[in-house]
């Protein structure tokens, strides 16, 4: 701390402050719904092909008019109260710092963003000079940028996963402001008014306690995902087109040192996100696993195949088995692998039975990816958003059966799950991609309705509490 306070700040924040413009209009005024986006990360994740899947299904759902995307066409959003008779929505994407290329990664988020927003999608550079030509801020800069397009609200969708995005909202480039998907929890900035949740991953008593935004509550999860979407794009091939019942002669667990018939437990997330408590309750499960006890060693093939616990190299691979012997759990019982090439990676983690989330810090993408791939989700929800979005996802999902209430819970139901689903894989239960669509959370036209009414909510409770209530913000339900 000592070190810290000799350091002179540096020379742009020694700077006299940027007078900036007030803010765009509030969204009461006449005319169109102006949403924008902020965006600064790779295009070619899990995270932007989820988000660009989201936005390709809600364009086609609206009502194309001069003034941009009108009114849903869905019987309930119809009925739904409008801002004003003429009311509409356009929408913006800014890309700050892009370099990108339209035809990188598998993909081609990029060349799909740009080809759903049009003109609309707009590339922003923070390095532009202050008018004093002594320096730049760049939150402050690129903030002024955003703020030419008149916006009612701005999405930041990074949030704390990417600093120059809070840089930028800090400096208030839209009258309201909300964090939504990236950052999985509450901002703790004045300057976001609202985050988008769910009643699971955000309970009304735990959002009280700590979080400094107005909560909007989705009617099923949160999360969008584009697993269904990607999958008719690949024609029903590539990552998300192969399920459990298709894996074909060429798939097989022996290519990645898996017991041909032992209960694989998929342990897919970052090792950063697993903590002493839950290594514990791997290994006693593990050790429970009836197919353990039937053979000590894993190399003598006497008795039946041992269970293992699959993982991807992440950086603990050495340290782990380590603490494995602890638990006196053999080492050769944790299998690590590399990550798999995205046109694979589903297919080859379908090989697991089931898979097994971190408390700490849940699955979100991958388990989402584990399900479109009909391998069950064990969940233990915490009391932080990071640690319960994985139970939103697998509730939407249609298995909230694999949602735990406590460690001893988790510790049981893992290897009922994997049973289970041994089961399922068998001729004739397996179920097809356009059962699993069916889902809330993998129906995209659901979801996409939903986030429609979200926007026109979020305008209204924000026109009542400048016009009517003088300053009090209002949490929001977003009907299903």
């Amino acid at each position: 701390m000592r070190e810290a306070q000799k350091k002179p700040p540096p020379s742009q924040l020694r700077l006299p402050p940027l007078e900036l413009p007030p803010p765009p209009a509030h969204p009461c005024d006449a005319g169109a719904l102006r949403v924008g986006f902020l965006w600064t990360s790779t295009y070619d994740s899990e995270f932007a092909n989820n988000l660009i899947t989201m936005f390709e299904t809600m364009v086609p759902m609206c009502v194309e008019t001069e003034k941009g995307c009108g009114r849903p066409r869905s019987a309930g959003a119809q009925r739904e109260r409008q801002l004003e008779a003429d009311a509409s929505i356009q929408m913006w994407w800014f890309s700050v710092n892009d370099d990108g290329d339209d035809e990188a990664g598998e993909y081609k988020a990029r060349k799909r963003a740009r080809q759903v927003f049009g003109e609309r999608f707009v590339v922003l550079q923070s390095g532009e000079q202050r008018p004093d030509h002594t320096g730049y801020h760049e939150g402050v800069d690129t903030a002024m940028q955003i703020r030419r397009h008149n916006l009612h609200m701005l999405f930041n969708l990074p949030g704390w996963l990417n600093e120059m995005t809070m840089s930028i909202s800090g400096a208030q480039p839209a009258v309201m402001q909300v964090a939504f998907k990236g950052y999985p929890g509450t901002l703790g900035a004045q300057f976001v008014q609202h985050l988008i949740s769910d009643a699971i991953s955000s309970p009304p008593e735990y959002a009280a306690a700590g979080y400094t935004e107005r909560m909007v509550y989705m009617p099923h999860t949160y999360y969008p995902v584009g697993n269904y979407a990607t999958w008719k794009r690949e024609g029903g091939n590539g990552s998300r087109g192969r399920d459990a019942r298709s894996r074909g002669p060429g798939l097989q667990r022996k290519h990645y040192a898996l017991p041909p018939s032992g209960t694989v437990y998929g342990a897919f997330n970052d090792h950063y996100k697993i903590d002493p408590s839950i290594f514990r309750t791997w290994m006693r499960i593990l050790k429970d696993d009836v197919s353990a006890h039937a053979n000590s060693s894993i190399s003598s093939g006497e008795g039946g195949n041992p269970s293992v616990l699959w993982a991807l190299k992440h950086g603990a691979e050495d340290m782990l088995p380590k603490v494995a012997k602890k638990y006196k759990v053999q080492s050769a019982r944790l299998i690590f692998s590399s990550f798999f090439p995205k046109t694979q990676h589903l297919s080859i983690k379908a090989l697991s039975d089931i898979f097994l989330d971190t408390p700490l810090y849940n699955a979100h993408s991958t388990a989402s990816d584990m399900l479109w791939a009909q391998v069950p989700v064990l969940t233990l929800p915490r009391e932080k958003m990071a640690g319960r979005a994985a139970a939103s996802i697998v509730a939407a999902g249609g298995m909230g059966i694999g949602i735990a209430r406590n460690e001893d819970d988790y510790r049981q139901l893992a290897p009922r799950l994997a049973r289970s689903t041994r089961r399922l894989r068998q001729p004739g239960r397996a179920l097809s991609r356009e059962e699993l669509a069916r889902s809330y959370l993998f129906d995209e036209k659901v979801f996409a309705a939903a986030m429609l009414r979200c926007l026109r909510l979020l305008a209204e409770a924000h026109r009542l509490a400048v016009d009517v209530y003088r300053g009090r913000q209002f949490h929001i339900l977003v009907a299903a």
